[in-house]
């Protein structure tokens, strides 16, 4: 019997290759960009890792999903910078610190969802177990990125059939009735959770995830010139950033 000739991971010339890249190559992005972020000493560092994160979205061919990216983080940047003016000390400290955790936490979030733009499972298992990686870890992570979709599309389920009852998950209402809201939207979310949790693992088992051995794939997962130097560039500029904070250029 003849071997299947491997289908190129590269989905088209209409495809950015930023949004294409190899798996562990996103993976690592992740883990890079999101510690740079994490431990940003000052904010104009952080404002740097916002803009090569908002950079990676837009070369996806993400724009308007940058767009509301780059909004929700100035908001939040406004708003830790905005803590400092409150007149009590102890209320202005908790805030910022609420707000300094929340910025920092947000671009590891913001990177999560940029790797899950069209991003295949199955290249990711492939990929991860070429890396020798343990196999809970493995499943663990499929797991997280196969999850993320479907919550994201379950929550916009649930907000359209809030906005038709009338109670939209919105800044006022979250003001003005923030028990009601977060109620209306956390409990039927959190029973599709159940039953989607269950869907996967069907799901899972079905595909032989938790079969011994090597698993093949139709697909060439590969690590390409262009991903590579793609990710090089990332790392250089997320370093470029903290070496400019520390000679007092940024």
């Amino acid at each position: 019997m003849q071997n299947a000739t491997a289908v190129p991971r590269d989905g088209g010339s209409g495809v950015p290759a930023v949004r294409n890249l190899d798996p562990r190559m996103k993976l690592l992005i992740v883990l890079v960009g999101g510690s740079a972020a994490l431990f940003s000493p000052h904010r104009a560092l952080l404002l740097w890792c916002y803009a090569i994160i908002a950079a990676l979205w837009l070369l996806s061919g993400e724009a308007r999903r940058a767009l509301g990216f780059v909004a929700v983080l100035a908001a939040v940047a406004l708003a830790e910078w905005g803590a400092g003016f409150i007149p009590n000390a102890t209320v202005a400290g908790m805030v910022g610190f609420l707000f300094f955790i929340f910025a920092r936490s947000l671009s590891t979030f913001a990177l999560i969802m940029w790797m899950s733009v069209g991003l295949r499972i199955d290249d990711l298992i492939a990929s991860l177990q070429r890396l020798r990686l343990p196999r809970g870890l493995v499943i663990t992570i499929a797991v997280v990125f196969r999850y993320l979709p479907t919550a994201a599309d379950e929550f916009r389920k649930i907000s359209a059939t809030m906005r038709l009852r009338g109670v939209e998950l919105s800044a006022r209402n979250l003001v003005l009735h923030p028990g009601r809201s977060l109620e209306y939207v956390l409990v039927p979310l959190i029973i599709r959770t159940i039953k989607i949790a269950d869907d996967l693992a069907a799901s899972a088992m079905t595909r032989g995830l938790d079969l011994v051995g090597a698993r093949t794939t139709y697909r060439d997962v590969r690590i390409g010139a262009s991903g590579a130097l793609v990710t090089a560039a990332v790392l250089v500029c997320t370093a470029a950033g903290y070496v400019a904070w520390a000679v007092n250029v940024l």
